[in-house]
C-alpha cells in the first residue's frame, strides 16, 4: 500500500475509534496504578525515616522523668511497623505486575494504531479494519484478570486521531513526540531527582562523619543515618530511576538515528518495502524499550 490516504473507509474510522478507546482505558488504568504505587512507596519511605528518628530521640531522652520518651518511642515504633505493613500488603509484587501489564497493553495498542494509520504491515493488505479489530481482541484477552479504569464515552474518544498518516506525519506525530515530549524530558527529570537524593545522602553521611570526629555523635544516631541512607537507596532502586534514565536516552538516540537514516535514504515514501521496514523498525525500537522495562519490573517484583 503506497499511499494510505488513498482509501480511508468508514470501517477503518470505526476500527480506529474502537482501538483508541481501549488504548485510553488501559492508559488511564496504568496511570492510576502507577500513581497509587509511587505515592505509597514515598509514604513508606517517610514513615521509615520518621520512625527511625523518633525511636532514637526516645532513647536519647531516657533521663527525662516523665513519659515523653516512652510516648515518642511508641510513636516511632508504630511508624516503622506501619511502613513494614504497607510495604508488604499495599506494595506487593502482584500490584506492580498489574500496573506493568496495563502499561504494556496501552503501549502495544498505541503502536498498533500508528501502524494501522500509516498503512504498514500487517495493515497494508486487504481488510485492515478487520485485522485491527482482531488484534485488539487478542490483546484484550491477555488482561481479563486485570481490573481496568472506567471511562466515559467522551474519555474514550479524547485525543482520537483522525485518518491515515504519511511517513512524514508519522515522524512528526510518533517519533518527534516520543523523543521530545517523553523520552528526553523523563530522562532529565529522573536524572535531576537522582542527583537530589544522592546529594541528600552525601550530606547526611558527611554530617555523621564530622560530628563523629568531634565526638558529638552516638552509636544510635549513626544507626539512624545508616537507616535513612539505606532507605533512600532502596527507594531509588525500587523505582528503577537509573535504569530508566539509560533506557530512555538509548531509545531516543535510536529513534533519532532511524529518522535521519530515512532522510539520508531520500525518504522513499513510494517504496512499499522500505516504507514498511522503516515504520516497523521505529515501532520495534519503542517496543524493545517497553519490553525491557517490563522485564526489569517483573524481575524486581519477583525478587
Amino acid at each position: 500500500m503506497n499511499n494510505p490516504a488513498a482509501s480511508w473507509s468508514p470501517e477503518k474510522a470505526q476500527a480506529l475509534a474502537y482501538a483508541w478507546g481501549e488504548r485510553q482505558v488501559w492508559a488511564a488504568t496504568s496511570r492510576q496504578k502507577k500513581a497509587e504505587i509511587f505515592s505509597w512507596k514515598f509514604r513508606v519511605l517517610v514513615l521509615t525515616i520518621a520512625g527511625a528518628l523518633l525511636a532514637t530521640v526516645s532513647k536519647e531522652l531516657t533521663g527525662i522523668p516523665d513519659s515523653t520518651p516512652w510516648i515518642i518511642g511508641i510513636v516511632g515504633g508504630g511508624m516503622i511497623a506501619l511502613a513494614t505493613y504497607f510495604g508488604k500488603e499495599i506494595l506487593s509484587p502482584g500490584q506492580e505486575r498489574l500496573w506493568i501489564r496495563a502499561r504494556s497493553l496501552a503501549e502495544t495498542l498505541k503502536a498498533e494504531i500508528f501502524l494501522f494509520r500509516a498503512g504498514a504491515a500487517p495493515y497494508d493488505g486487504p481488510d485492515p479494519a478487520t485485522r485491527l479489530m482482531e488484534r485488539v481482541r487478542k490483546l484484550l484477552s491477555t488482561v481479563t484478570d486485570v481490573p481496568s479504569a472506567t471511562l466515559s464515552p467522551e474519555g474514550r474518544r479524547e485525543g482520537l486521531p483522525e485518518g491515515p498518516l504519511s511517513v512524514e506525519e508519522y515522524i512528526k506525530d510518533r517519533l518527534d513526540t516520543q523523543i521530545e515530549e517523553y523520552y528526553r524530558p523523563r530522562a532529565q527529570q529522573y536524572d535531576q531527582l537522582m542527583k537530589r537524593w544522592r546529594n541528600f545522602n552525601l550530606f547526611l553521611g558527611a554530617l555523621a562523619t564530622v560530628l563523629g570526629v568531634l565526638g558529638k555523635w552516638t552509636g544510635a544516631w549513626v544507626a539512624v543515618i545508616t537507616t535513612i541512607t539505606t532507605s533512600v537507596a532502596a527507594y531509588l532502586y525500587a523505582n528503577r530511576y537509573q535504569y530508566l534514565i539509560i533506557s530512555y536516552q538509548t531509545t531516543a538516540r535510536q529513534l533519532e538515528f532511524l529518522k535521519h537514516q530515512w532522510t539520508i535514504m531520500g525518504a522513499p515514501e513510494l517504496d512499499p518495502e522500505k516504507r514498511n521496514r522503516f515504520l516497523q523498525d521505529c515501532e520495534e525500537a519503542i517496543s524493545i524499550e517497553t519490553s525491557a522495562w517490563m522485564a526489569k519490573g517483573t524481575e524486581k517484583s519477583s525478587g
